[in-house]
């Protein structure tokens, strides 16, 4: 580690650039190395053929898709039913997408935009949406569990039929965008 920290410091003294493998950037207080630099990386995220692939080909283990700000405003992404169980996708956009029935778990979603995505009957389970914007998305019949919705916009979603935990709904309650009839169906007890 240290020898890479002085050829970077020696490419920026000779005025190159540091070595590609050392770029890190920081999104919402998560490390996150370098994305797929591939110009397809968007359309791989959610092609249900190459899930999976990806992550081993960039080296990261346990990890997802790469989605980082890539944009689904309005696609239909239902039919294919996917599992993006690892997915990074901080700062994606999901704009009035068709997310039911996706798997969406231990991803990464900071600061991602749902507003008026349909998420109905998806499973999130474990996911980080801190700071991720839901304004108008349905989520009936969701399973949520052990999900991070803290400093998220949780204004006039849909929770009808969610399945939440008591702890999840205690936690989520908390948020001060949830309001009106969306606190009862989480389960808030005021």
């Amino acid at each position: 580690a240290r020898l890479a920290g002085s050829a970077a410091a020696l490419a920026l003294c000779l005025g190159g650039a540091a070595p590609h493998a050392l770029a890190v950037e920081e999104v919402y207080g998560v490390r996150l190395s370098d994305g797929d630099p591939s110009p397809t990386r968007c359309e791989d995220g959610i092609d249900p053929d190459k899930l999976g692939q990806e992550s081993s080909a960039a080296g990261r283990r346990g990890g997802g898709s790469d989605m980082r700000r890539c944009d689904y405003s309005g696609r239909d992404l239902s039919p294919l039913q996917l599992n993006l169980t690892g997915a990074i996708a901080v700062e994606a956009t999901f704009d009035n997408a068709n997310l039911s029935q996706i798997t969406l778990a231990k991803s990464y979603a900071n600061g991602a935009s749902f507003k008026g995505a349909n998420l109905d009957n998806a499973v999130l389970q474990g996911d980080d949406f801190t700071g991720a914007d839901f304004t108008g998305a349905t989520m009936r019949g969701a399973v949520v569990s052990a999900d991070k919705f803290e400093k998220a916009t949780l204004t006039d979603v849909d929770f009808e039929g969610v399945i939440i935990g008591v702890e999840d709904s205690r936690r989520i309650c908390e948020n001060p965008t949830l309001v009106g009839y969306a606190r009862f169906d989480v389960g808030c007890r005021d």
